[in-house]
């Protein structure tokens, strides 16, 4: 990941003499704040498993954690979260206003797609994958699931699960599928990492479910506070044991993955 720290620290710090400084300040406070860089990190170690370069990866791998970052960004404004800490620190918008925290997230997310196409050569493979980042960063995916979260509260667990699916899972998902798609796999392949890619996501979700469960609004909608914390517990750990089946039957050896994996999901134990 010293490799993507680095290229990432240097494409914002490459912007910042053409961006108001404001603006880059609130930029940077948000996207090197300590965030775990799960994403990227996916990305990088299943494009080791399925041979695509770090210097073909690192451009969709910032991509991506740009675009998750614009996501928290707004994800934690007053109109929508209303969260005044993320990651340990004051909320962009509390630092910066509300105006720029908007701008920052909105210059991020353009950015992302910046940085994608001055940085891929223009290939088939290379615009499907940048494509498929588009479509898990919009409106039918991780927009789309932010929305019905917001407008139609659910305490149906499958309803859950499919907000879950595209307001989370989506940008996970892609973090396996666009290395597949750059190597030019069969699609039975392609198809195979997405679904793990997928649950990835579903048990990313409920894990934090359970570790925000004393912070969580009292209004907020969870698995937990659906079916409680012994229940989500054992949904878990069905979904963990479906996942490293899936990765122990695939073409490809992803023990380092699935590690990384199993330490993602005890997060909650």
């Amino acid at each position: 990941m010293h490799q993507f720290e680095c290229y990432f620290n240097g494409i914002l710090s490459d912007v910042k003499g053409e961006v108001n400084p404001v603006l880059h300040c609130a930029i940077t406070y948000a996207a090197c704040s300590g965030g775990k860089r799960v994403r990227p990190k996916l990305m990088l170690m299943m494009s080791e498993i399925v041979g695509v370069s770090v210097d073909v990866i690192l451009p969709y791998a910032a991509a991506l954690e740009l675009i998750h970052t614009y996501s928290l960004i707004h994800d934690d404004l007053p109109a929508m979260d209303n969260d005044d800490i993320r990651r340990g620190l004051p909320t962009v918008h509390k630092v910066f206003g509300d105006a720029v925290a908007l701008l920052a997230g909105d210059a991020l997310l353009n950015f992302a797609y910046e940085t994608l196409f001055h940085r891929i050569e223009p290939t088939r493979s290379a615009i499907l994958a940048a494509t498929k980042l588009s479509e898990a960063a919009g409106m039918k995916n991780m927009v789309s699931g932010q929305a019905t979260e917001f407008v139609a509260q659910t305490q149906d667990l499958n309803g859950l699960f499919d907000i879950y699916r595209k307001k989370t899972g989506a940008l996970i998902a892609v973090a396996f599928t666009i290395p597949c798609i750059l190597a030019d796999l069969p699609p039975s392949t392609l198809q195979t990492f997405e679904k793990i890619g997928n649950l990835v996501g579903l048990i990313f979700q409920l894990v934090d479910d359970l570790i925000d469960t004393n912070t969580t609004d009292e209004n907020e909608i969870t698995a937990v506070t659906i079916i409680g914390c012994q229940r989500t517990k054992d949904i878990i750990s069905a979904k963990t044991n479906v996942l490293i089946s899936l990765l122990r039957d695939a073409p490809y050896d992803c023990t380092m993955l699935t590690n990384y994996l199993l330490e993602l999901s005890n997060r909650c134990i």
